[in-house]
């Protein structure tokens, strides 16, 4: 599935015409379907993909997103105009805010309306984070349950000053110390592994 949407979006965004993302995730939807032969008959193939899919333009200095089940996050100071959101985490200098996408994957499904293209103004300073499912997935601390949204979102929060290499050692500190039973909140003064759980699914933050 991977492979395919990847080769029907090269093959879209080689046709040079200002799509918008909404429209790009609508053909991507249409290839996909026919590719497999989707009917949405029972017992058939409905087989479908989560993206996130952001589009920008520096001329403008507009972004615009659409997802297929994923959201994006834009974190963003507290100083800049707020950003018109589905939910938000306030921190003391920044807010992360979530765009949902549409809840419907790429491929058939019960509800095939057009994708929305969300269309927001960026400022100098924000920061995009799109992701698989497989850090909140990830089963671990002291109940070996998944870790969740919040806590990560928490943790974008928490780590966004610093350099994003050092962000990335954070998520991967606070995604390996839940795997090994560790309450989030005893991550630092913890050294001998509760348990260890096996990572549930691959892991992408970008």
């Amino acid at each position: 599935m991977s492979l395919l949407g990847t080769s029907f979006l090269n093959e879209i965004m080689l046709r040079n015409k200002q799509y918008t993302t909404g429209e790009i995730l609508d053909l991507l939807r249409k290839k996909i379907i026919t590719s497999l032969h989707q009917t949405g008959e029972s017992g058939k193939s409905k087989d479908g993909m989560d993206i996130s899919f952001v589009g920008i333009n520096k001329a403008t200095k507009e972004i615009q997103f659409s997802g297929a089940q994923n959201p994006l996050y834009i974190i963003r100071s507290n100083e800049e105009e707020p950003i018109e959101s589905d939910k938000k985490v306030v921190g003391e200098k920044v807010t992360l805010y979530e765009i949902k996408g549409d809840k419907m994957p790429i491929g058939i499904s019960g509800m095939l309306t057009p994708f929305k293209t969300n269309i927001i103004k960026y400022k100098k300073g924000d920061r995009l984070f799109m992701f698989s499912d497989g850090f909140a997935d990830q089963f671990g601390g002291p109940k070996g349950k998944k870790l969740k949204y919040l806590p990560f979102k928490n943790t974008l929060l928490n780590y966004t000053h610093l350099p994003i290499n050092e962000q990335l050692k954070q998520l991967e500190a606070i995604f390996e110390a839940w795997k090994k039973g560790f309450d989030l909140k005893d991550i630092e003064s913890s050294n001998t592994p509760v348990t260890t759980y096996e990572q549930t699914d691959d892991v992408i933050v970008f």
